[in-house]
């Protein structure tokens, strides 16, 4: 069975922060043997561990521009699509109303749907539409079938499991707004004696180290709300 893209692209993801670790662990190495070797002056430390700290900020930068390139390329492929073409004729949003209107809450699914369909482009006019139906339902005693509200929510992508997915894929898509993915570096901490060690610190997001996972839980989620709404999906 072929490997999936959700499958894919958490692998990736998991790799490169296993990559990012191993990196740094050799830099460690590398800091506690000068701390520990006597030959060095505190400037010739000073020096030599400011090189190190060179290296760790170019290898958070490269491994965060490959997660960010994954992560892309997961957006990319389970994106939900509010489509709004601004293409609806005004005729053609006349005509729903009108039909609303006419049939009041005597108005079947099936009738909405033969109207709203050529809406569907538009989400803001779909939107616009649902909004109405809700407005009045809750300004009477009576209101629209329960079909009625779900193909709505159906054409505009608002239903609890497309809540649950979008909420998930915000968790993945979220962290290309961060500068730094990934980030490890050397801090100085005072020991009991006064003196003050270099020691590498880890202060990856929690967001970053959970990245995979839910990459693995968008995907399944994916599964099934795809095959209800492939209109919401390129």
């Amino acid at each position: 069975m072929s490997e999936k893209k959700y499958e894919e692209c958490a692998k990736k993801v998991r790799m490169i922060i296993h990559q990012h670790r191993q990196e740094a662990e050799d830099i460690g190495q590398a800091l506690q043997k000068i701390n520990a070797d006597p030959r060095y002056s505190q400037m010739g430390k000073d020096e030599l561990v400011g090189q190190l700290r060179v290296e760790l900020k170019e290898l958070n930068k490269t491994k965060t521009e490959e997660l960010k390139a994954v992560v892309t390329e997961f957006c990319k492929e389970y994106q939900v699509v509010h489509t709004d073409d601004g293409k609806s004729n005004s005729q053609e949003i006349a005509n729903a109303l009108k039909v609303i209107e006419m049939c009041g809450y005597g108005l079947t699914s099936d009738l909405l749907r033969s109207v709203v369909e050529p809406l569907k482009g538009s989400y803001t006019t779909l939107k616009m539409i649902r909004s109405l139906l809700a407005m009045k339902n809750d300004n009477a005693g009576l209101g629209y079938s329960a079909d009625v509200l779900i193909l709505m929510d159906e054409y505009i992508g608002v239903n609890a499991e497309i809540i649950t997915y979008e909420d998930r894929f915000e968790s993945v898509k979220e962290v290309l707004d961060m500068p730094e993915l990934v980030s490890i570096g050397i801090y100085g901490e005072p020991e009991f004696n006064g003196a003050v060690i270099n020691r590498l610190r880890d202060e990856t997001h929690y967001s970053v180290l959970t990245l995979s996972d839910n990459m693995m839980k968008v995907g399944e989620l994916h599964n099934s709300v795809y095959l209800e709404y492939p209109r919401l999906f390129k």
